[in-house]
């Protein structure tokens, strides 16, 4: 049997067996310090910086439009999922 989800973020029906676990995460340079109003980076000991991760998508799967060589173009997260129905696996 596969589960039928529908999937909010992109507006599409999903089923379980489309679906693979992906990392799929943004990463940005950030700098608190009120003196970093020139937009010119003076070095760590001035303006102290640091990396942050924002993660985009734990879900993927392949639409209509997948090119061929890629395993997924739409992601999403677990949250955005919606339970709809049981469907039986085709043969």
């Amino acid at each position: 049997m596969d589960a039928v989800f529908y999937d909010r973020k992109n507006k599409l029906e999903v089923t379980s067996s489309e679906l693979m676990e992906i990392n799929f995460v943004e990463v940005g340079l950030f700098i608190d310090s009120e003196e970093f109003r020139t937009g010119e980076w003076q070095g760590p000991a001035k303006h102290p910086a640091y990396l942050k991760e924002k993660k985009l998508g734990t879900l993927g799967y392949k639409s209509k439009d997948c090119p061929k060589n890629c395993n997924w173009d739409m992601s999403m997260m677990e949250s955005d999922l919606v339970f709809l129905r049981l469907d039986p696996s085709p043969k």
